[in-house]
């Protein structure tokens, strides 16, 4: 059996990347904590960011599951009402849509 084998039947090939998306998205959230805090769209280009590390460090899978963490993430601490996953504006819900689909497009593009 060889070490690729051995690794997708541990399940090891789905750990690496699911802690490296836990360690990137919540690197970008932590900004929620800070005195003060920072816009959505400030929120939003560290997120792009933490998907772009994501997946250059440990490839698609990483990469798109650090997209949809953060997207949750943004949500959840940067869009209003916060600490809900509710979206009082529609184009708030455009907005997180958009982050989406071009955090996940930069995740892929980073990863070939």
């Amino acid at each position: 059996m060889s070490f690729p084998d051995l690794q997708r039947r541990l399940g090891l090939g789905v750990v690496r990347p699911a802690i490296t998306a836990i360690v990137f998205a919540g690197a970008a959230t932590s900004l929620a904590a800070l005195p003060g805090g920072i816009s959505t769209a400030s929120a939003a280009l560290f997120y792009v960011l933490a998907v772009t590390g994501a997946s250059a460090v440990a490839g698609l899978r990483a990469g798109l599951a650090t997209s949809i963490l953060s997207f949750l993430a943004l949500n959840f601490f940067f869009t209003e009402p916060f600490h809900t996953f509710n979206v009082a504006k529609p184009e708030d819900l455009i907005a997180l849509a958009a982050f989406l689909v071009v955090s996940a497009t930069v995740g892929t593009l980073v990863s070939t």
